[in-house]
């Protein structure tokens, strides 16, 4: 994308806008798949969670009294199966977030590239060029 595209001739703007187009288009699917990505690996995860609950005695050996929630959930955390679901859905959102932030860059530059357009057939419809 060129700094000043007032610069720019009127057929590098309608080829930018249509390279970016597609950009945009190409970026919201790959978000979908992602978001879909992450959302596969959040249920994975709550049922590893569900596995590692059911699979953790609930009564601490030494004391033989019921253990603490908070000491379960400590357990559940350390758990395999869950720390791999976990990693996953932390990598998948990583990837939702710079397709997100990518694709606010390209619809950016399609907006400037728009106007621009518009601007540039406004002029010429006045006879300014």
């Amino acid at each position: 994308m060129p700094l000043d595209i007032t610069s720019a001739d009127d057929r590098l703007i309608r080829r930018l806008h249509g390279e970016y187009g597609a950009f945009v288009a190409r970026t919201t699917w790959l978000l979908a798949q992602a978001g879909s990505d992450l959302q596969n690996a959040a249920h994975l995860r709550a049922e590893a969670r569900r596995d590692a609950l059911r699979k953790i005695p609930k009564i601490d050996d030494e004391t033989g009294k019921a253990k603490l929630a908070m000491h379960i959930s400590a357990e559940i955390d350390d758990d395999p199966q869950v720390k791999k679901w976990e990693a996953k859905c932390q990598s998948h959102e990583r990837d939702v977030e710079e397709l997100k932030a990518l694709k606010e860059i390209y619809s950016g530059y399609v907006t400037r590239l728009s106007r621009e357009m518009s601007m540039r057939n406004d002029e010429f419809s006045r006879g300014g060029r």
